[in-house]
């Protein structure tokens, strides 16, 4: 059979139980999709993994995912140690009013010049807070083959500033990838993010030949140490 990865539309009535919904087509195509190979789908529908659906605080909806530029291999940006080879993750939003019919995607977040040339991104996280948005970045070092996490912030969601450009997390020695759930929730007057801790890289090898393992961590900040509050 040919391969299928789409991101789709579903309801439910309890959260439970779901069905595609009536009107649902893709919303969008992983790249390893029969369709994509077969170049029926246009860039704009293109994605790797990583997609966030939210709902608009003013109403509706708008999705970021990781989208997918291609490089030639003289280009400083091909790396062949990656999974996908000759392709760059840079994040793309869209919004919608009924989740499924979407408009043209935009370009929020991609590497610039100031970043390693072996620097994608693989996700972006948003979290509303009383003045702005605050967003966890997934830094993707394709060179090393680990996932990190940068802070962004924006004050409308289309135009995001990163703060600092480097992973946030302290990391034990031995960490392959740092993976945070999909939500930073809010608890009092801290954010609460749980997140995995990986010994392998993204290609699944360990760098002492030990045998894959993750464990599942927490960490918090208060809400007055965030920008974007």
């Amino acid at each position: 059979a040919e391969p299928l990865c789409r991101f789709m539309t579903a309801e439910s009535g309890d959260g439970l139980h779901w069905r595609l919904a009536p009107e649902a087509v893709p919303v969008l195509y992983q790249f390893n999709d029969s369709a994509v190979s077969a170049g029926r789908v246009p860039p704009a529908l293109r994605c790797n993994d990583a997609t966030t659906v939210l709902r608009r605080p003013e109403g509706g909806w708008e999705l970021y995912s990781a989208s997918l530029v291609e490089v030639g291999r003289l280009s400083p940006r091909y790396i062949p140690a990656d999974l996908a080879a000759g392709k760059v993750r840079i994040i793309q939003r869209w919004t919608g009013e009924d989740g499924l019919r979407w408009n043209a995607p935009e370009v929020v977040m991609t590497p610039d010049e100031n970043d390693a040339a072996d620097l994608q991104f693989y996700y972006l996280l948003p979290s509303e807070l009383p003045r702005g948005s605050f967003a966890l970045l997934g830094r993707y070092e394709a060179g090393r083959q680990r996932l990190r996490m940068e802070m962004a912030y924006s004050f409308d969601r289309r135009h995001w500033q990163r703060g600092p450009r480097e992973n946030i997390f302290p990391l034990p020695p031995g960490i392959g990838s740092v993976v945070p759930a999909q939500r930073l929730l809010p608890l009092g007057g801290k954010l609460v993010l749980f997140y995995n801790n990986s010994n392998f890289d993204h290609n699944f090898r360990t760098a002492d030949g030990s045998a894959p393992a993750v464990t599942v961590d927490r960490a918090e900040i208060d809400v007055g140490r965030v920008i974007g509050r």
